[in-house]
């Protein structure tokens, strides 16, 4: 599950990002042991005047969770070195979020208008991330909250039953029209 926030935190949207990539309309959820690190104005963009590309540095910096309180996690160090190692663009948004079970991140580049921000899993296996969803260019994702399969199917259910009590009231909405036709 993810919680979005709009270009100028207007909105608040809740999203679930589907296995194919995709996100879908999801339910409100809060933060409760999550551990959510901006790193958003580590990275210093230059110019490599050469060959005409930016290339990525990380200042000197201390890493704070939403709780302000220092964090020192070598998986975080592992995340900023591939963004530094892969990106050749300016960074708008890196932030890194630790689940129960897993680590993730949010990365939008300062590239252009029509950018899409990107959504990534890190492998402890492979020790490395890997994009696993996008947002729209004015949706930024500012928690992550992991569920369970067994959740996911109350979810599935909790919607599948919206669906019908939908259906069933379109029903009855149509045959109390019938009938008022009718008579």
């Amino acid at each position: 599950m993810l919680k979005l926030n709009t270009a100028n935190d207007e909105k608040t949207l809740y999203r679930k990002l589907l296995v194919n990539g995709e996100l879908d309309k999801g339910k409100k959820f809060k933060v409760k042991n999550e551990e959510i690190v901006d790193a958003s104005d580590i990275f210093i963009d230059h110019v490599n005047r050469k060959s005409n590309s930016i290339y990525l540095t990380v200042k000197k910096h201390v890493l704070k969770d939403q709780f302000k309180k220092q964090v020192h996690n070598p998986i975080y160090d592992r995340m900023i070195k591939q963004v530094v190692k892969e990106q050749q663009h300016p960074i708008f948004v890196f932030t890194m979020f630790k689940t129960k079970n897993h680590y993730y991140a949010y990365l939008a580049l300062n590239a252009g208008i029509y950018d899409t921000g990107t959504i990534y899993r890190y492998s402890k296996k492979d020790k490395k991330m890997s994009g696993i969803g996008q947002t729209s260019n004015d949706e930024h994702v500012v928690a992550i909250r992991e569920i369970t399969t067994r959740q996911y199917r109350k979810i599935l259910m909790f919607e599948r039953h919206e669906d019908l009590f939908t259906c069933y009231n379109s029903f009855i909405e149509s045959v109390e029209t019938w009938t008022k036709k009718k008579n």
